[in-house]
């Protein structure tokens, strides 16, 4: 719609302010000369609503001075349309057989669009148009828009066959020096020619002075809609207004025009706002009620506008539904929090969103940007990857760059490659970062657009196997703002791509086999590298938005049956191993269920299953009578004291023995009565040490009565009476596997005291008998 009667400039609309769940205040500049301002208000961008019109129609007949004659056509179809399926037609001074003029058209008029065309002559109009013969017409001439592929016309200007004298004429309305425009409600185009006269004239277009070419190029369609009194309201001399009892999560359109003394200028540009159901009211806590307007903390149905400096700090997760974070607001989510938004994230700038490490950002649509942050400690190998799709090492790393190295993994021949300051990280691709020691810990900065969408990647087995341990290993990253879980979306598994990933703690490899393992619950963290094998060249692995999680949320996951965890700590490293019974796999490697053991720095233990051909860190089972003995290995980096600790008896059934024999010793440990156990080991030892054994002894005597070694509880004491005079040695636990306190048997009876009540574990070692017994002191 358009309401100008003489020149006055348009106001501007500016953005709208204070915009609450109901309410917003709509803004304007000052108009020289204006006595007062109009304003509307709709639901539609366009002010108007339609439904598509039934074909092509004549949107604007200019007659002008001199040659200054233009039709437009426009297309409301809702689809494009072929013009040369059209012809424009004059017939002039009451022609009714043949046009005068015929003039095929070309080219296609894309939906909502005009196309113009115009007298070779004419000069009124400065936008784009075509010339056309039919552009000849004076105020007494038909003029159709005809279809070729149903022969017929579907709009009629005017009358074939009837010569009104200087124009046609309906009360002050006329086809002569005029210039008309359809009606923003008309759909459709007259089909019939009229009986007499022009009977549209004046109900179906808009009448203008001569030569107004102001309306060429762009046409309004449809019902004019506006929210109820907003339409045209009169807010006086006003630069603001507020509009209320709006609906919440609603887009609302505003424009203005100025109104001076005998005129209306055109409509000024259009403003859209959204009330939102909440907006921040300070800078505070998301999980705090008064943080909101209306207070109360968010949930994961509501829209939230971030106005202020918002933060997330530790449980409950933040949920939302869409958010909007103005420009200068932010949202900052610190170690231990997550925001969840179920719906459209958006942000006005790079800085709005700030993820801190070990923070976590779930979303569901949207392109927000942001910057991701990592801690990387000094002197150290970290795997990182890039959460955002474009950054470099220089953004990245901004300081002490001359002292960080990263480098990628290259799977065909097994080498890692330095990078430059200069490499575009990409997502979803590892990297190894190096920080010397040197240096204090530093922060990795990913700023930018963060990644929104699946990652996909055609993995490498080109390496020539001179090294089997080189073959197939692909070196990838998590692309996301949150963690991935490896048993998430079916990412894995398929086309020889082996069922556990791998990735690094700073001193092991640990990993995850899709039901046990290290890595716990089989989660990568954000920004986190990780490696995966093929044994198929050129198979592809989708990382897909579906594996997102968060990591503050509980990552245990059921523990499997039949599952035993060990674990090996000392000189201030450790190192875990597992070994399950899962029917369907082999004694032999299993892709689906075996992860390899990847050595660690030299100064860490280690400790694994051994198979024929090759070690493992997760070693799955056919069953327990077929495998009822598993080779442990174990290499360490200093001479001192270990302890191994078991875990997941619990998951076999209680009629399944679980021994594990220290070899070198000669000592049998039964792990449901003590799950640890402290030795002492060197570089150099021969790491067939330990056997994992699931059946009960035969050269080796666990808890036998026939040895005269007995255990109890007396005047708040413990009681050892080694009635046989045995050699050897006493172990006191707790009940957590913690040793209390050792030493030699002596013949006789002797006491252990100072132990406070409680429970106890009490094992003598004799040779090749061990006797465990459980102590209750009160």
């Amino acid at each position: 719609m358009n309401f100008t009667t003489t020149n006055i400039s348009a106001p501007t609309a500016t953005a709208a302010t204070t915009v609450t769940s109901t309410s917003f205040v709509a803004n304007w500049s000052i108009v020289t000369g204006a006595t007062g301002y109009r304003l509307d208000v709709s639901t539609s961008p366009t002010f108007l609503t339609a439904s598509n019109a039934t074909d092509l129609f004549i949107s604007e007949y200019i007659e002008g001075s001199s040659n200054n004659k233009y039709i437009e056509i426009y297309n409301g179809t809702g689809v494009s349309i072929d013009l040369s399926n059209y012809k424009l037609r004059a017939y002039n001074n009451g022609a009714s057989i043949s046009p005068t003029y015929d003039v095929a058209l070309s080219g296609t008029l894309n939906n909502n669009s005009t196309i113009v065309y115009k007298n070779s002559s004419a000069t009124i109009y400065s936008g784009s148009a075509t010339n056309n013969d039919v552009c000849q017409f004076n105020g007494n001439d038909a003029i159709t828009l005809y279809k070729v592929s149903t022969a017929s016309n579907v709009d009629i200007f005017g009358r074939i066959g009837e010569n009104p004298g200087p124009a046609w004429i309906s009360g002050s309305f006329s086809t002569l020096d005029k210039t008309l425009v359809r009606k923003s409600s008309i759909t459709g185009g007259v089909t019939t020619n009229p009986s007499s006269g022009f009977p549209t004239l004046s109900t179906e277009w808009n009448q203008f002075n001569v030569d107004d070419a102001s309306h060429l190029g762009s046409h309004d369609y449809g019902i004019p809609s506006f929210i109820p009194g907003y339409d045209n309201k009169d807010v006086s001399t006003n630069l603001s207004w507020t509009i209320t009892g709006l609906t919440t999560g609603t887009t609302y359109y505003y424009r203005v025009r100025a109104i001076g003394v005998n005129s209306t200028s055109p409509n000024s540009n259009v403003i859209s706002a959204t009330p939102f159901l909440k907006q921040s009211i300070t800078a505070a806590d998301w999980n705090t009620a008064s943080t909101w307007d209306p207070s109360g903390v968010p949930t994961g149905t509501e829209d939230i506008l971030v106005k202020h400096a918002v933060t997330l700090s530790g449980a409950p997760e933040g949920v939302s539904n869409n958010v909007t974070i103005n420009s200068g607001a932010s949202v900052t989510i610190n170690s231990g929090g997550a925001l969840t938004v179920n719906g459209t994230l958006s942000n006005a700038n790079t800085s709005g969103i700030v993820i801190k490490n070990g923070g976590s950002l779930k979303y569901a649509s949207g392109t927000p940007s942001g910057t991701a942050e990592r801690s990387v400690s000094n002197g150290t190998y970290h795997y990182l990857s890039s959460p955002v799709t474009s950054t470099t090492f220089n953004s990245v790393f901004p300081i002490n760059q001359d002292k960080i190295w990263a480098q990628t993994y290259k799977e065909s021949d097994g080498t890692w490659n330095n990078q430059t300051y200069a490499t575009t990280l990409t997502p979803g691709v590892g990297y190894s970062i190096w920080v010397d020691a040197t240096l204090s810990p530093q922060t990795a900065n990913f700023s930018g657009v963060f990644n929104n969408d699946g990652v996909q990647f055609t993995l490498s087995k080109v390496n020539p196997g001179n090294d089997a341990n080189l073959v197939g290993w692909n070196f990838l990253g998590n692309p996301y703002t949150a963690a991935i879980d490896w048993d998430n979306g079916g990412w894995h598994g398929g086309a020889g791509i082996n069922g556990s990933v791998y990735t690094w703690n700073g001193s092991n490899y640990i990993s995850w086999s899709g039901s046990t393992g290290s890595l716990t619950g089989g989660v990568i963290p954000a920004q986190n590298g990780f490696f995966v094998k093929t044994t198929v060249n050129g198979t592809v692995m989708t990382i897909p938005w579906s594996a997102r999680v968060h990591s503050s949320q509980s990552l245990y996951k059921d523990a499997p049956a039949n599952t035993l965890h060990l674990n090996i700590a000392g000189n201030n490293y450790k190192d875990d191993t597992y070994v399950q019974f899962v029917p369907g796999t082999t004694s032999g490697f299993d892709s689906q269920g075996d992860a390899y053991k990847l050595p660690g720095i030299n100064e860490a233990p280690q400790l694994y299953s051994i198979i024929p051909g090759d070690v493992l860190s997760i070693n799955a089972l056919p069953s327990i009578p077929t495998n009822n003995e598993v080779s442990l290995g174990m290499k360490v980096g200093a001479n001192t004291t270990y302890t191994i600790t078991a875990d997941g008896m619990e998951t076999f059934d209680n009629s399944v023995p679980i021994y594990m024999d220290d070899l070198k010793l000669g000592v049998s440990t039964y792990l449901r009565n003590t799950p640890v156990y402290t030795f002492t080991a060197a570089p150099g030892d021969d790491e067939n040490r330990f056997r994992l054994r699931f059946h009960y002894p035969t050269g080796v005597n666990e808890q036998q009565e026939a040895v005269n070694i007995f255990v109890y509880a007396a005047h708040g004491e413990i009681v050892l009476n080694n009635a046989g005079n045995y050699d050897g040695k006493f172990y006191v636990y707790s009940t957590t596997g913690q040793l209390l306190a050792t030493g030699q048997m002596q013949g006789g009876k002797q006491t252990i005291s100072s132990m406070p009540a409680g429970m106890y574990i009490v094992k003598a070692v004799t040779g090749n008998t061990i006797v465990s017994r459980k102590v209750i002191l009160y």
